[in-house]
């Protein structure tokens, strides 16, 4: 097994809205749990590219995105030398074709997602589908040792993916990549070399489960959670179970 996980900790000043510094937390917790030593580098230029097993980038403002993609070429190279890319969010504008945008001008991505995105307005009459809530997803791969995630979105924009692109998880509870249904649809995507997700709140304090299958795909691991790491994990079990009641309950009673 390797002894080391090296993590780029993408743009921490421009990114990052949602308390994701957590996230970073999270895996060095874990690592600790199976003798992995978690490095982890504060980027903020790209223009001298190193590698990682893995690089994460945190949701963001659109107009902050817009303003990376000058550095496209750049940043494709930075990206290209990770074995694994982390995106939460918004920030799958940098990473897809076209993002359309209302009142600014669109924002043309890395294309390394195949999916193009549409900006969405505010509608305070309530005439639209809920801007933010809470999230709840079955993971597509049954091999996580835990399938279901709890944590938050905001939904600043809808993604359409290409036909065939695996999703990371289907929603049960919460709106899905096009916005348009809020039970049963796609939940973010898994590429070989990305993983695009809408879980914010920071995900992997509270779905430690998933930090740990994240850590297993950079590395081509198959570190497994025994005994003694569930019960690290009690706090964050209980409040997963929690989670589920609390949400469907949420669901029953709007009729979702």
């Amino acid at each position: 097994m390797p002894d080391r996980l090296t993590v780029h900790w993408m743009f921490p000043d421009q990114l990052y809205l949602y308390g994701d510094r957590g996230n970073l937390m999270a895996l060095r917790r874990l690592g600790a749990l199976f003798d992995l030593d978690v490095v982890i580098n504060r980027v903020t230029d790209v223009r001298q590219a190193a590698a990682a097993d893995l690089t994460i980038f945190s949701s963001g403002d659109l107009d902050v995105i817009g303003s990376l993609t000058t550095r496209r070429d750049e940043l494709a190279d930075f990206v290209n030398r990770s074995r694994l890319s982390l995106v939460f969010g918004t920030t799958v504008a940098l990473f897809g074709r076209t993002t359309k945008r209302v009142g600014h001008p669109d924002i043309t991505g890395l294309g390394v997602v195949p999916a193009d995105a549409t900006e969405r307005v505010l509608d305070h009459t309530g005439g639209q589908r809920p801007y933010g809530d809470d999230l709840w997803l079955q993971l597509a791969d049954p091999a996580a040792e835990e399938t279901r995630c709890a944590g938050v979105y905001i939904k600043p924009i809808n993604v359409r993916l290409d036909a065939g692109v695996k999703p990371f998880a289907t929603v049960l509870y919460g709106l899905d990549n096009s916005g348009e249904l809020e039970a049963g649809g796609a939940g973010g995507a898994v590429l070989p070399n990305l993983v695009w997700t809408n879980l914010l709140g920071p995900a992997l304090v509270r779905n430690p489960w998933l930090g740990l299958w994240l850590i297993n795909r950079a590395l081509g691991t198959a570190y497994e959670a025994d005994e003694r790491l569930r019960d690290a994990w009690e706090l964050e079990l209980a409040a997963k179970d929690g989670f589920e009641q609390f949400v469907t309950a949420k669901a029953k009673a709007r009729g979702v």
